[in-house]
């Protein structure tokens, strides 16, 4: 018997449907199952999803984000391997109403701070045999990983946390910022501290000469320049501390 779309059935309908499946399941028991009543269940509610609570007070994330993670939940409800939903499509599922699509910079942008909060990994980019990306292969997590494990499930994670300082989005160059300070405080990452502080002295280092000549013919750094070139000596000072100690 074909299957049927039970939502577009009137009640009545939906119980004599029920019957003949629960009777088609009778014909085909064995002899040695004929003699055992089995009686069937009809669901008559929507069907319900659980989230992680974790999930839901992390401070960190947006509710945008956070409903991301949800959309994508539903593309590997059966905890198997599913296929990853394309930008196009969170660009549909994030969509507010009346607003049209929502931008792939805020797919993007929500894609991130999963990666960086620990509740989406990217494993593996698959490639042609020609060396082009053809697709990614990514993990959800019912928790927020570690740092340790962060790095292990997500090759690139660690390069991740170091373009999200300048990432233009505050959230996400906030955040990328406390994850990089608190890598000093993980004892499980002491092997990647000599990497944080390349990282942080990278980040303060200028990167070009037009950008020399801006600072040195104005008379004002703007505040968030500033804070991030302290937050990273800091940071590069108390891992050299840590080190030494």
């Amino acid at each position: 018997m074909a299957p049927v779309n039970r939502s577009t059935l009137p009640a009545d309908s939906i119980i004599d449907y029920t019957l003949a499946r629960m009777q088609e399941r009778l014909a085909m028991r064995n002899d040695a199952q004929a003699g055992q009543e089995r009686s069937g269940l009809l669901f008559m509610g929507n069907v319900h999803d659980a989230y992680p609570r974790a999930l839901l007070l992390d401070t960190r994330l947006s509710p945008l984000d956070k409903v991301a993670w949800m959309m994508i939940r539903q593309y590997a409800l059966q905890n198997d391997g599913a296929i990853f939903p394309s930008y196009d499509e969170l660009q549909q599922l994030l969509a507010s109403p009346g607003a049209g699509l929502a931008s792939r910079g805020t797919v993007s942008r929500a894609l991130t701070m999963l990666r960086l909060t620990g509740w989406l990994s990217l494993c593996k980019k698959v490639r042609d045999g020609k060396g082009r990306v053809r697709g990614n292969i990514y993990a959800q997590h019912d928790e927020p990983l570690s740092a340790r494990d962060a790095e292990t499930f997500d090759p690139g994670w660690l390069d991740l946390v170091a373009d999200a300082c300048r990432h233009k989005s505050r959230a996400v160059n906030e955040t990328a910022w406390q994850v990089l300070t608190s890598i000093q405080d993980d004892p499980m990452m002491r092997h990647r501290h000599s990497r944080v502080t390349m990282i942080a002295e990278r980040l303060t280092r200028l990167s070009d000469a037009a950008q020399c000549a801006r600072i040195q013919s104005s008379t004002k750094i703007e505040l968030s320049e500033k804070d991030a070139k302290n937050q990273a000596e800091r940071l590069s000072s108390n891992i050299e501390y840590r080190t030494q100690s």
